[in-house]
């Protein structure tokens, strides 16, 4: 049989798992600051430690990406180019825009820096429930909202995020890990939009339809809900691409000790990879979603037809090949990283997991 899991891959999808395993990459900085929190109680010992009247040592957590500036300038699509309603007749939506584009939104010289502001995760909340933007202001008040025994990860604000006319974006990017660890992207991606521009005055903090981009989230607003937009990755935004590709191969390597053993070659992970993309073209892997919802928030053709097509594509390059002895084809697959080296069956999964506790506990 042909199964769309592999062992141990819910690693990628657990937020507190992935947080880990980003830190284990061969470069942590080429990943958002994440911070892993149990509970309220920590917390809460984290806020004490980064509040102003926190000694100056304790002042900052740990980064290990360079912050922004505290008044950045974000770019976004022409201000003469207004953003296209969602099409009926199936047509491909319009790209996001280039880094060089002509328009920009300044920050409020006032206003909290992005390197003030974290987004707060529980580890095992989706589909934009759990997840909190963390500012100065409003620290203990989310607090006061968390489980006392809850998993949670604190991860960085993404430096200087590129809008779609003047919205903040992420993008959902299809990926597929096979059990001998190839690493496939698809080159078609939906952006998916926040409902109200973005901005960073204080009352911004706790409005959600600026900074929560979540597709099915935001459908509910059909005024201000820019669509799904259909985009292709190396032709529409190169950069952002490559930046994507180095990512996931660096996230692999890095998960390849906890994935050794698979009981079948026939086995893979699908996922929904969600990115930022900042000004310089740089792509921040969010979360992974596995496997990604194939349902679409318009049930509009183009979306569908997205859909239709990267899982025609699975089909073809991983399915039929093994149920109906074709030729694997690609399609607009595309390989990232190569099979593991000496990837050989085993049943011995549970190994997986007791390599992966050993590994929590010194982390």
């Amino acid at each position: 049989k042909v199964y769309s899991h592999i062992a141990n891959g819910s690693l990628f999808e657990d937020k507190w798992r992935l947080a880990l395993l980003q830190r284990a990459t061969a470069n942590p900085g080429a990943f958002l600051d994440s911070i892993c929190l149990r509970g309220r109680e920590e917390v809460e010992a984290w806020i004490s430690a980064v509040s102003p009247e926190a000694a100056p040592e304790a002042a900052e957590a740990p980064r290990t990406t360079p912050p922004s500036s505290s008044s950045p300038v974000f770019t976004t699509g022409p201000a003469d180019t207004p953003p296209r309603a969602p099409s009926e007749d199936g047509e491909r939506h319009e790209p996001f825009p280039p880094v060089a584009a002509t328009a920009a939104v300044v920050a409020d010289p006032g206003a909290t820096g992005l390197e003030d502001l974290w987004v707060l995760k529980d580890a095992e909340a989706n589909g934009a429930g759990g997840i909190w933007v963390v500012s100065p202001s409003n620290r203990r008040e989310v607090a006061a909202r968390l489980h006392p025994a809850h998993r949670y990860v604190l991860q960085r604000y993404a430096p200087s995020p590129l809008l779609w006319h003047g919205k903040k974006f992420h993008v959902r990017v299809y990926v597929v890990v096979t059990a001998d660890l190839r690493v496939y992207i698809q080159r078609r991606a939906f952006l998916h939009v926040a409902n109200k521009p973005f901005r960073m005055d204080g009352a911004s903090v706790s409005d959600d339809e600026v900074h929560i981009t979540n597709c099915c989230a935001n459908s509910a607003n059909r005024e201000a809900f820019a669509g799904e937009i259909v985009i292709d990755l190396p032709s529409d935004y190169p950069d952002a691409f490559e930046s994507m590709k180095q990512a996931l191969q660096m996230l692999v390597d890095a998960a390849a000790p906890f994935l050794e053993a698979q009981t079948s070659h026939r086995y893979f992970e699908y996922m929904g990879c969600d990115f930022m993309v900042d000004t310089s073209g740089c792509a921040w892997l969010l979360e992974c979603n596995c496997p990604p919802s194939q349902d679409s928030a318009t049930g509009l053709p183009h979306a569908e037809g997205l859909h239709d097509a990267v899982i025609g594509d699975l089909l073809d390059l991983l399915v039929l090949p093994e149920v109906a002895g074709t030729d694997p084809t690609p399609g607009e697959w595309e390989l990232v990283r190569p099979a593991q080296p000496g990837f050989g069956i085993s049943q011995r999964t549970t190994s997986n997991t007791l390599r992966w506790g050993l590994f929590e506990k010194k982390a």
